[in-house]
């Protein structure tokens, strides 16, 4: 190694805003910082919010608005009575009456198919002369 260009390696003491302090080895003789690992949560298994200009709070309102949407939706659906769903019962029909309308369903089947459809006839196509190069 060269004399002379490396910085010093000193004692240095490491200072958490928590109030921890711990002694290390560093370039410079103290060191301050805003998480240790008495106070992180993957540490310690506690939630501890560091709020970065109301980001938390801002985040936390916006579920409360959201729950309480939810909580007004279901009671307006509890308010509202079921519809019950009506089911018509067939209508007995006697033979007579079956048999009116198998005829009428008849006669409408045979107009159907008496009808021909009209067709209309194509104009006749022009011939045009071939294109010389």
């Amino acid at each position: 190694m060269k004399p002379e260009i490396h910085p010093q390696f000193v004692d240095c003491k490491v200072t958490c805003v928590c109030g921890n302090t711990f002694m290390t080895k560093a370039t410079i003789p103290e060191i301050k910082t805003e998480l240790c690992s008495k106070c992180h949560p993957f540490f310690t298994g506690q939630q501890v919010l560091v709020d970065t200009a109301g980001q938390v709070d801002r985040f936390q309102k916006r579920i409360a608005v959201a729950q309480q949407h939810q909580d007004e939706a279901k009671k307006k659906q509890a308010k509202k009575p079921k519809k019950e769903e009506k089911i018509e019962e067939p209508k007995e029909l006697s033979n007579e009456e079956l048999l009116g309308k198998i005829k009428l369903q008849m006669e409408e089947d045979a107009k159907k198919k008496t009808k021909k459809p009209s067709v209309k006839k194509a104009a006749p196509k022009e011939d045009k002369p071939a294109k010389k190069k």
